[in-house]
């Protein structure tokens, strides 16, 4: 039988785009305590390590936005300036230190 190998899944590769973005963040806010972290930084991080294109993390931001789990509240960076800083939303926090603990 001819069958293809394939190489084992991680385990990020299991959730939907919308959970990985909110992983990211929770990473970047919580674990490596980034404050803010922004949108085009979360775009490089991701982008990066090849997990999303820029189009597919607006998109999630979108669909976390409308449901509550990320936050997002206008700051200023240390270079002077004002940028939309992203956080995982308080009720959602559990849910998503949960994935982050169950992915690492």
């Amino acid at each position: 039988m001819n069958e293809r190998i394939r190489a084992p899944a991680t385990k990020t590769k299991l959730l939907s785009k919308e959970l990985l973005v909110a992983r990211e963040i929770y990473a970047a806010t919580v674990i490596e305590k980034r404050t803010p972290m922004y949108f085009n930084q979360l775009v490089e991080r991701m982008t990066q390590r090849k997990l999303a294109s820029r189009a597919t993390i607006s998109v999630a931001l979108d669909m976390l936005f409308d449901q509550g789990f990320v936050r997002a509240e206008w700051t200023q960076t240390s270079e002077g300036k004002h940028v939309r800083g992203l956080t995982i939303a308080g009720e959602a926090m559990k849910f998503v230190k949960a994935i982050y603990d169950a992915t690492k």
